[in-house]
Parts: structure tokens; sequence; C-alpha cells
């Protein structure tokens, strides 16, 4: 007969040393790239080049295959894309009344949203008066882009294979980003 196999009283122990490793070293590289973004936003004055900045920093966290950044002036009727890539190419910017679509409705609420099952939320969200377009997401991700409590654009990334695709600590990684850009983009504008 057997013995059963001996306990190791180390083995928890360990196993949360571990992952304590790994979250620190996704929070050092967190702050990395926070640190990066903002140094290259800080020496670009010009808004494309800018953009392409932020997507490329952004693409070192997340998946940005379908990633947006739209802006919006104060009391307009609408709100238009700057910069667009879906599945993975860029794609046509266009413009959009304020009641459009989830980014248009993070731009009028000033309100992040984290979608994690969109097929779950999807009738809520047209009895809130959302009208949605375009293809359907699986998960999405949109922060508003503020300057001094003043809703300028927001920031979003989607995805249309993956449920859950996005957590709460992305949202809060994403949301500290956007106030990043936030500045640079103000300050972008006012340069041209």
């Amino acid at each position: 007969m057997g013995h059963p196999p001996a306990r190791k009283p180390w083995a928890p122990a360990a196993r949360r040393g571990r992952v304590r490793a790994v979250e620190g070293k996704r929070q050092l590289t967190r702050l990395s790239i926070l640190t990066t973004i903002s140094q290259a936003l800080s020496a670009n004055l010009e808004l494309d080049p800018l953009l392409e900045t932020v997507h490329r920093e952004v693409s070192r966290l997340f998946d940005t295959t379908n990633f947006l950044i739209a802006l919006y002036r104060t009391g307009a009727p609408d709100w238009g894309l700057v910069f667009r890539v879906e599945h993975g190419v860029r794609a046509e910017l266009r413009r959009h009344t304020l009641d459009v679509g989830l980014t248009g409705y993070t731009i009028r609420s000033g309100q992040a949203l984290l979608i994690q099952d969109f097929r779950k939320v999807r009738a809520q969200l047209e009895g809130q008066g959302i009208r949605l377009y375009g293809e359907e997401p699986r998960s999405w991700m949109c922060v508003p882009l503020k300057v001094a409590d003043r809703v300028v654009g927001a920031m979003a990334i989607q995805n249309y294979e993956i449920e859950g695709a996005y957590n709460h600590l992305d949202l809060e990684l994403f949301t500290s980003i956007a106030s990043q850009i936030a500045v640079a983009i103000r300050n972008a504008q006012l340069y041209e």
C-alpha cells in the first residue's frame, strides 16, 4: 500500500509568493508604460503623430486590434473619430451625433464604460436610448478623455471574439492612460 504524498506546508506560501512576484512585475510594467506614454506625449504637439504614439503605447498593454479615439468640442452636437483601427487596419474616420453608440454615451455621461458580455446588456443599452451601430463586440471598454472635469473625447477598445476580455483593473489603467492623453491632445489642439 502506497503512502499519501507528503504534504508540503510551504507550498501555499510559495505559490502566494509567485503570484505576488507576477503581480509586482505586471505593476512595474504598467508603471513603466505610463511613464513612457507621459514622456512621449509631452514631447509631441502635433495631433496625428500623437495619436500614433498613443496607439503604439497602449498596444504594449492591450490588444488594440480594435481601438479608437474620438474628440468632442463642448457644446457641439456631435463627436468625431480622429483615430480608428478595426480588425487591425486603420479605418474610416466619421462624425456621429451624441446619441450614437457607446462612445457617444461615454462622452455624454462622462463615465467610463466596461462591458464584459455585450449580449447580456444589449437590450438594457438600447432601453437607455443608446443607438448602437456597427459590428457587435463581445467585450468593450471606453473611458472619457477629460481636461479639468470637461469631456474632450473618449478612448475605447473592443474585442469581437472574447467575452470578459477586460476587467476593472484594466479599466483603472485605461482611465489613467486617458487622463494623460486628454491633456496631451488638448495641448496639441491648442498648438494647431
